[in-house]
């Protein structure tokens, strides 16, 4: 069993000055992932991350990004040193039908049950890494919905909202 710090990329761990322009109509993960490799780490989690990880805890990242931005998202992970390929760090990514699900909430009641779907999203993969025998200590996240969400389940959670 392992004890696991959950940390949420996008506006947790790092941002973009250049995500926060798009719109609802102009928005595309084509569009976003060519960001990717210039986000800008949140350096005081990076540093309590660190901390964290001194104590024995391993890092899970959790995100919303679709899973066929996971690649270029570890080769991000590398660059700024936050991912140490020891196959402990893992990188829990949305799936197709988690996308589809998103979509649908996006359309059906705009940014707003996006987010909600989001948190769901969270609420679920968290769930997933305890039923494979781990312990979440902590919840690093900036959605308001999830953290609302995950601390109505009993999780510590942080609310971090990082913007470079």
């Amino acid at each position: 069993m392992a004890n696991i710090i959950v940390v949420d990329l996008d506006g947790t761990l790092c941002d973009h000055p250049k995500a926060r322009e798009f719109t609802d109509e102009t928005w595309s993960w084509a569009e976003f992932s060519k960001l990717i490799p210039e986000m800008v780490i949140n350096d005081t989690l990076d540093d309590l991350i660190a901390g964290y990880t001194h104590l024995g805890n391993v890092v899970n990242f959790v995100t919303a990004r679709p899973w066929f931005l996971a690649d270029a998202t570890i080769d991000w992970l590398w660059k700024v040193r936050m991912w140490e390929g020891d196959g402990v760090d893992k990188l829990y990514c949305a799936q197709p039908t988690d996308d589809a699900h998103f979509e649908i909430a996006r359309k059906r009641g705009g940014y707003a049950a996006l987010k909600k779907a989001h948190a769901r999203y969270k609420l679920e993969t968290i769930r997933r890494i305890e039923g494979e025998g781990n312990k979440v200590r902590a919840v690093f996240e900036d959605n308001p919905e999830a953290i609302k969400l995950l601390r109505e389940e009993g999780y510590q959670v942080f609310g971090v909202d990082f913007k470079c």
